[in-house]
């Protein structure tokens, strides 16, 4: 896309392509698309008012892109339903034609080339609807690189107050989420290195549901409540994460995440490294919970494999999807015993606390059933006992796994 020329005798060291694919793998394809990011946004930011954003550097900007490709004669958005969000792109490769306000002269539309930018209106007005459409018009796939609101939020408010965190603290802080738990040394100091801090004031929005985003997200100090559809789904609170389903699978947001404490403290890790350290059990333990959180099934989905555990009202029973495979535990509890034992009161605040709950620490449940003769409770598969049990086993605690018991409790009920 340029010549370069020698204005000077000069030493180049040439690396063929071939051997940056080898060396750098999956991640060549992305750094190659965010040097294009980066000279876009050089040529484009002269004399331009995205300064808008604020103070924050082009590496951290280009880092909060979000890369899609799109088919041959495609249309890739059209207003702001389909926009999902998206305040800003660049067209990486290929060609495209924008329509709508403000391109009436032209009867085509404008056509962007590699390179081009375009959406500075919707950046200057992040509230304001996204109007116009974007077609493919070349016979090849196309790559866009989009700037989503939550991103755009996320950059202003990461410079709104001086970082005075230093790395010691920052690993200190990293070390103490649970789903980095697996992380190497190496990963851990580059998450240190890259993420910002953020605050949220009572009634924000951190994400919201439908729109796409680039960003995962840790909460550091502050509450947050989960709705989907306006239905509060669930509570989250220190060291949570959320956010890494749609960096995952590259979807939109499947719920909306709002500040219910009076301010909150978020970690915000940008995709481009969120993609480069999600391996392995992290990953594993992403989809294990992804997994527990797909509450679309009904009691005919699943099928009993054995009886695990016997109480008092019922049975626990091992369970199984029939399509995904994914494996639970159903308890049964039987209604008329519960009625006999006046445990109606008791039953209905025990789902009303699983279900808002979300912690490594407490059985996730993922939904509940009732039919005429027992209420149902779905939750995560557990093996390993419980404790009373196991001290019959093994006999009593020793102290270091007496203070390891109860430390977990602690950060349960904390």
């Amino acid at each position: 896309s340029a010549s370069v020329t020698a204005m000077e005798p000069s030493a180049v060291i040439v690396v063929r392509r071939h051997i940056l694919e080898q060396v750098l793998g999956s991640n060549f394809k992305d750094i190659s698309w965010r040097n294009v990011i980066y000279a876009s946004l050089r040529d484009y930011l002269p004399g331009r008012h995205i300064a808008s954003l604020g103070k924050a550097d082009v590496k951290t900007i280009t880092d909060a892109f979000i890369i899609q490709s799109y088919a041959p004669r495609s249309e890739i958005i059209r207003g702001e339903q389909e926009a999902r969000g998206i305040r800003f792109f660049i067209l990486l490769s290929g060609e495209v034609f924008v329509r709508g306000p403000g391109l009436e002269p032209l009867s085509d539309g404008l056509r962007l080339s590699r390179g081009s930018c375009f959406g500075e209106e919707y950046l200057l007005d992040v509230s304001r609807p996204f109007q116009h459409s974007i077609v493919n018009v070349s016979e090849e796939p196309c790559e866009l690189a989009f700037l989503s609101a939550d991103a755009v939020a996320a950059l202003a408010a990461s410079d709104s107050g001086e970082d005075v965190l230093t790395h010691k603290q920052k690993m200190a802080l990293v070390r103490k989420v649970y789903v980095f738990r697996h992380l190497s040394n190496h990963h851990c100091h580059l998450i240190a290195n890259s993420f910002r801090t953020i605050s949220r004031k009572k009634g924000d929005v951190a994400i919201k549901e439908g729109e796409m985003g680039s960003q995962f997200f840790v909460i550091k100090a502050g509450e947050l409540v989960v709705t989907i559809k306006g239905q509060t789904i669930r509570t989250l609170g220190k060291s949570d994460y959320f956010g890494e389903r749609g960096l995952l699978y590259d979807e939109p947001r499947t719920a909306t995440v709002t500040c219910q404490s009076d301010e909150a403290e978020l970690l915000v890790i940008d995709k481009v490294v969120f993609s480069h350290i999600v391996e392995g059990k992290m990953l594993q333990h992403l989809e294990d919970r992804i997994k527990l959180q797909q509450t679309d099934l009904s009691l005919n989905d699943l099928k009993t494999i054995r009886v695990i555990g016997r109480g008092t009202f019922g049975v626990v029973r091992l369970v199984e999807h029939r399509s995904r495979g994914t494996q639970y535990a159903l308890k049964c509890i039987d209604r008329a015993e519960a009625v006999k034992n006046d445990q109606q009161v008791n039953l209905k605040l025990e789902r009303e606390i699983l279900l808002e709950n979300d912690h490594p620490f407490i059985i996730k449940v993922v939904r509940t059933f009732k039919d005429q003769r027992y209420l149902y409770f779905l939750t995560e598969l557990v093996t390993g006992g419980e404790l009373y049990s196991t001290m019959r086993v093994i006999g009593l605690l020793s102290k270091p796994q007496a203070q390891f018991y109860i430390g977990g409790l602690i950060l349960a009920l904390e």
